[in-house]
């Protein structure tokens, strides 16, 4: 019983998508158009234009390291195939990476301590173009799957990143992905 008033208060709630959801809110996770909090709005005209970033820091002041990790990316989609359930899309991002990395040790210099500091950054630029198909849930959750080709040009990174597909510092071609999950605001 619980279960279908449940149901019945999210279909009255929920917005129409007779035609397209209008704005979204959710996650994403993309290299292409961005990793994080996203914000997903059809402009009309068949186009919509998604927003995605996070800031995040581990770690804290001396004697410990700190991690620094920032992102924001831009996709815009075009519209080829449209249903009350689905759409497919074509698109075109770009997504920006900040790193940085900071380690505070101290050394001992003539019986003294001296605090020393070593830090690395990166900055990773990621560009990409692909096809999309988002499904539409309740009329309020949708999910989307992303696939296409990306181009990455980033800083020479000492060690292993989530981010950077090429930590050497060179252009890096290949495939790439993304998946959202939003909740339709209107």
């Amino acid at each position: 019983m619980y279960k279908s008033l449940f149901i019945i208060l999210i279909v009255c709630l929920s917005p129409s998508l007779l035609s397209q959801a209008k704005h979204q809110v959710g996650l994403a996770v993309s290299n292409t158009g961005g990793t994080g909090i996203s914000f997903n709005s059809y402009l009309g005209n068949k186009f919509h234009i998604q927003v995605a970033g996070f800031p995040w820091q581990s770690g804290e002041e001396p004697p410990h390291k700190v991690d620094k990790y920032f992102n924001l990316g831009l996709e815009l989609q075009r519209n080829f195939y449209i249903e009350r359930k689905y759409r497919l899309f074509f698109l075109a991002g770009i997504s920006r990476w900040w790193l940085s990395k900071k380690d505070y040790y101290e050394t001992i210099d003539n019986g003294l301590p001296v605090k020393n500091t070593t830090s690395q950054k990166n900055d990773i630029w990621n560009f990409g173009i692909g096809i999309g198909v988002e499904r539409y849930y309740l009329d309020v959750i949708s999910v989307g799957v992303k696939l296409g080709f990306n181009y990455q040009i980033s800083d020479k990174w000492p060690g292993d990143s989530f981010a950077d597909h090429n930590p050497e510092g060179k252009i890096w071609r290949g495939l790439g992905f993304g998946i959202s999950l939003h909740y339709i605001i209107e």
